[in-house]
């Protein structure tokens, strides 16, 4: 009987715990979204708008190109240069013998791949690409400095003109 009691005790502990922390989470629960709302209505006194860039800032719409070209117009096409050709040193001697400098001659090679002369223009992904950001907004985060309001702030003239004109003789008066 004695141990029937003891387990009784124990079993209702245990279930007044388990209650007590199940009352716990429950309000922690119906707490935390007022808590989250609370920051909702702040008023921001620096006048901007909050703003990070993003691929979009970069991109012009399709029907205006940044290239400053039309879709087919006709424009200068490459011209090879320089850079387009590889000078390499070929052997141009047939004898056999030890090769000096003089049996080479030196040769140039077209490596580049793009054709001379005009071609039509096509707008690719590149035609409304920007490297400056096109949004005209200003990259802005909110901080708490945001949240202050400068007007508010006291000046010089404020502070004067809570000190009377005339001051007391003692320190203690003065204080008061």
């Amino acid at each position: 009987m004695n141990h029937k009691l003891k387990n009784e005790r124990i079993r209702r502990r245990l279930v007044s715990i388990l209650s007590c922390i199940v009352v716990f989470c429950t309000t922690y629960a119906l707490i935390l979204p007022a808590v989250t709302l609370e920051r909702d209505d702040i008023v921001y006194y620096c006048g901007k708008e909050e703003h990070q860039h993003t691929d979009e800032c970069y991109e012009s719409p399709k029907d205006r190109p940044l290239c400053g070209l039309k879709e087919g117009e006709m424009v200068d096409g490459h011209v090879h240069d320089e850079s387009c050709y590889k000078t390499e040193m070929v052997l141009d001697c047939l004898e056999d013998h030890e090769h000096t400098d003089e049996c080479y001659k030196e040769e140039k090679t077209l490596v580049c791949d793009k054709e001379e002369g005009a071609q039509e223009h096509k707008h690719s992904s590149k035609c409304f690409l920007s490297t400056e950001p096109l949004c005209g907004k200003e990259v802005h985060t909110h901080s708490r400095e945001c949240e202050s309001n400068k007007g508010l702030k006291e000046t010089k003239e404020d502070w004067e003109h809570s000190i009377p004109a005339k001051l007391k003789d003692t320190a203690a008066e003065r204080m008061v």
